[in-house]
């Protein structure tokens, strides 16, 4: 019998935000559930798994002081518009992922699953990526491998991005260390492609390439 997963519920605040809407049904099938969040009190007793949360709503003092302390997940929509005000550098520090103000789904989807595993790791190891910049290029690395990825075996992104998950445990390394390993090998290959169909599947592929940590 087939189990079915509660929907993910996903907190949208801040009023650009609110433009995530048009692509509610997509990620509803997807399995995220997206909650509206007028308010910042509705934002604090709302029962949510993840936020996104636009940049403007970073502009009011008591909602920058508010993020800043929260223990909720959440995801910064707007990061190309990114103030240089220092209070609020420090304030996105907490957050687990951010977005570029106008994404597609596939930025979307894969940002929130990334943003849950760095909030599960956070929770389970009492470990945080605390710089902006390395939050960034961590993200960046993780999408460019599950493209490619993707591309070469015709699977979904949330199958390879559960294959990334499963070798990095595997292999007991981050998983942006595996998808930097991955870029760099297939960067050695004039023929990636070839070098990727070669083998039968993806996780036999990641598990003849991907080195384990060195003790």
């Amino acid at each position: 019998m087939e189990i079915t997963r509660p929907p993910v519920r996903v907190g949208i605040v801040g009023s650009e935000a609110f433009t995530l809407n048009e692509c509610a049904n997509e990620l509803n099938l997807e399995g995220y559930e997206l909650k509206f969040c007028p308010s910042l009190k509705f934002k604090e007793e709302a029962n949510n798994d993840i936020f996104i949360v636009g940049m403007s709503e970073f502009a009011d003092a008591n909602n920058l002081a508010s993020w800043k302390s929260t223990s909720h997940p959440f995801l910064i929509l707007g990061i190309d518009n990114l103030p240089q005000d220092l209070e609020i550098l420090s304030a996105l520090n907490s957050a687990v992922g951010y977005i570029r103000s106008a994404p597609t789904l596939t930025e979307i989807l894969l940002n929130l699953r990334l943003g849950l595993y760095w909030h599960n790791e956070r929770e389970l190891y009492s470990k945080r990526i605390s710089n902006i910049e390395t939050k960034i290029e961590s993200n960046r690395i993780i999408g460019i491998a599950v493209g490619v990825l993707m591309n070469n075996y015709g699977e979904s992104e949330q199958h390879v991005f559960d294959s990334l998950k499963t070798i990095s445990r595997n292999k007991q390394r981050r998983i942006s260390s595996v998808a930097e390993e991955i870029i760099t090998k297939l960067n050695e290959h004039n023929h990636a492609d070839i070098k990727l169909n070669s083998l039968s599947n993806l996780q036999t592929w990641l598990t003849a390439n991907i080195t384990i940590k060195q003790r």
